[in-house]
């Protein structure tokens, strides 16, 4: 019963000290957002509730009522967290950020640091009221005892006694309430809770040594499915801190677009972990190597999704310029799957790439910035919640998150069949304006068929713009163009088309594009108008401009330059419809009367053809 509990605080032996101890931890540790954002926090101070003898009855009471109150005023703990981190005290915690061990404190986030400072003081003022009052009652009690008769008699009575005994309990306390009263600090150290500190410690050593693999993997595959927007599928990782190697096997990423697909399938993945920052809160994968990969595999049952959907940015404006530019809506059937796909590549790209500062460096805005960085902080809440924005400009040390160099062999995509794909990347990172190194990703496959190379902004050792250059050769019209709405019927068949492409990107505000394609098309077979059939055409090139943001860009095609190749393979059908149509008419007519040389449709091809 509470009111038990509540007995046993009044009527034991917890002093003014341990009372007022537990409010106060127990304040702090209920204002904080959670295990994955504080580690550090909530471990010392759960250990601190047990060692510094701190009454542990009042601590979870008041913890419940923080943590409500909490709740309600995350706004608060925001705002102060703010004005710790990047007012006057930003230096202090910019160092404790990127030290050893505090790290692990997760002091970055701005509920961390306020949250700790607001239920400080929620516990302050918890711990005076609860421990001052309780001291007062006591020492009334002290009085009543020593010197009131008619005291005496009421709590001697046997009904006082029932029902004390009932609502609070048996008498807990040692000696006379003057004696209880007298108690200022007590035993400030807790013997029990120092072993019990020791025991939780070696505890939790042994179940990471032996059960660091379905930990492990838990954890992965959490963090894993937020990154992604999707289901993750893992069937085992084990880290060997004595080789620092990280193990995965079963590996499944599904499509947050199209849940029956697997983005990446792999049987084995392994890493060589640099160990060193793990302490400063850093996870540093200097290699990362997968074989046997699959794209687009499908998968035996259908993932779900995690978190929200990926936002879609509004179309580019339409600028005078644009002459027929159009929306991605206006060309793609299936335009809605193909915008969730690119806000998930632009989500993972503003990431790896950063936000670009004023002299094309991928960099966070600054408090300094003014409205740059509110509108940066806005954005952040608007994606994270309040619990999940960091103070990105105190992280200096090194990024959060880093691999080295990835490798991908052996890639199969369903496109080509029998030809695989082979990835390397360099340099990937949370935090790129911190790592001055060449940051890029390549893809080739065996024959060349396919191939792309993106450059990542930031402080790069070669080149600090983001570029991005892809061709694919030999690609069947059919494929690309039964997806493609143009005079509401497919307007292209047969044949092949190579694609290309160079432009660049820029982060500032959102990923926005600049990206020429030219689409060079092979052998084939051009609609017409009004049912009449339709023209080969050996050799056609079609450039097409792509700007804007990369999940929702502009598309602008020269229709008039494709109006006048539909014209002319128009013209060329009809002529060649003539010539057989007449030709044939004029044998039937003069049939062997009459001998012309290469016969009628020779002499029609000769006419036509402007040599007579």
């Amino acid at each position: 019963m509470i009111s038990r509990q509540i007995g046993k605080i009044i009527r034991g032996n917890a002093t003014p000290f341990q009372l007022f101890a537990a409010c106060v931890l127990a304040g702090m540790l209920a204002f904080l957002p959670g295990i994955s954002q504080a580690p550090g926090a909530i471990v010392a101070l759960v250990f601190g509730l047990i060692i510094l003898n701190a009454n542990l009855p009042l601590g979870v009471l008041v913890g419940v009522i923080a943590k409500l109150a909490a709740i309600a005023l995350t706004p608060a703990s925001f705002a102060v967290g703010r004005f710790l981190l990047d007012g006057p005290t930003s230096g202090l915690f910019q160092s404790a950020i990127n030290a050893p061990v505090l790290a692990l404190f997760g002091f970055e986030y701005y509920t961390v640091t306020g949250g700790l400072a607001v239920g400080a003081v929620f516990g302050v003022v918890s711990g005076v009221v609860i421990a001052g009052g309780l001291t007062r009652f006591r020492r009334k009690m002290a009085t009543l005892e020593s010197s009131s008769e008619a005291f005496k008699k009421f709590s001697s009575a046997p009904l006082a006694k029932i029902t004390t005994w009932i609502f609070l309990g048996g008498d807990a306390k040692k000696g006379s309430w003057e004696e209880v009263a007298d108690k200022k600090i007590g035993l400030p150290i807790r013997p029990l809770g120092v072993v019990f500190v020791v025991l939780a410690g070696l505890l939790i050593f042994l179940v990471v040594q032996f059960g660091k693999g379905p930990i492990m993997t838990a954890v992965l595959r959490d963090g894993l499915e937020k990154a992604n927007g999707a289901t993750v599928d893992l069937e085992n990782s084990e880290i060997d801190f004595k080789e620092n190697k990280l193990t995965i096997t079963g590996l499944a990423i599904a499509d947050p677009a199209n849940l029956d697909l697997d983005i990446l399938r792999a049987a084995k993945l392994e890493a060589d972990i640099g160990t060193a920052s793990l302490l400063s809160k850093r996870l540093l994968l200097e290699r990362v190597v997968i074989d046997s990969a699959k794209h687009a595999a499908k998968r035996s049952t259908r993932a779900y999704r995690v978190g929200p959907p990926p936002v879609i940015s509004e179309p580019a404006p339409k600028k005078p310029e644009d002459g027929d530019a159009k929306s991605i809506d206006d060309y793609v059937k299936e335009a809605k799957v193909w915008k969730e796909r690119l806000a998930k590549v632009k989500q993972w790209l503003e990431k790896l790439s950063g936000p670009e500062g004023e002299e094309g460096q991928a960099e966070p805005p600054k408090p300094s910035d003014g409205e740059a960085f509110e509108d940066w902080l806005k954005r952040q809440i608007e994606i994270a919640g309040y619990d999940g924005v960091r103070a990105e400009h105190l992280l200096t040390a090194a990024p959060t998150f880093t691999i080295g160099e990835l490798i991908v062999n052996d890639l199969e995509v369903p496109q080509l069949p029998e030809e695989a794909l082979a990835v390397k990347a360099l340099n990937l990172t949370t935090h790129p304006w911190l790592l001055n190194a060449e940051k890029s990703i390549r893809i080739t496959s065996a024959k060349d068929t396919l191939g792309a190379a993106i450059q990542l902004g930031g402080q790069s050792a070669t080149n600090n713009a983001n570029g991005f250059s892809f061709h694919y050769r030999g690609l069947p019209t059919d494929q690309v163009a039964s997806g493609i709405k143009f005079g509401g019927e497919q307007t292209l068949s047969g044949g092949t088309m190579d694609v290309s492409a160079a432009g660049s990107w820029h982060n500032a505000g959102g990923l926005v594009i600049d990206l020429p394609l030219q689409v060079n098309l092979h052998n084939v077979n051009i609609a017409l108008p009004g049912g009449a059939g339709s023209q080969s055409i050996e050799s056609l090139n079609i450039p097409i401009g792509l700007e804007g943001p990369l999940d929702n860009p502009r598309i602008k095609v020269d229709s008039k330059a494709f109006a006048e190749v539909v014209k002319q393979a128009a013209l060329s059908k009809g002529k060649q419809i003539l010539k057989d149509k007449v030709g044939t008419e004029i044998e039937k007519a003069i049939g062997d009367k009459v001998k012309l040389p290469g016969g009628a449709k020779g002499l029609l091809d000769s006419f036509l053809g402007g040599k007579k």
